[in-house]
């Protein structure tokens, strides 16, 4: 895949406070191809402290510069739902 390629193509960058072993990234992956099939899927991370909005926001600031402008990133803790667009 070229930059120009992913630089076009929808996708969303997944992190949450869920962990690994629980199965709930997983289901995140069936609800949002659900809603739209093409959409590309990458984790950042699924293992942020439980409801830890500040460790979640400087893990997305320090990754931000290498994902592409216009990517939708999602940060789910367990209580709320964070959403973003690069």
């Amino acid at each position: 895949m070229s930059i120009n390629e992913f630089d076009s193509k929808p996708a969303v960058v997944l992190q949450t406070d869920f962990g690994i072993s629980s199965g709930l990234a997983a289901s995140m992956y069936g609800v949002i191809k659900q809603v739209d099939a093409s959409l590309d899927i990458y984790d950042l991370n699924h293992n942020i402290p439980p409801y830890d909005t500040l460790a979640a926001s400087a893990l997305l600031r320090m990754t931000m510069p290498f994902w592409p402008k216009g990517l939708n990133t999602q940060f789910v803790p367990r209580s709320k739902h964070f959403s973003s667009r690069l």
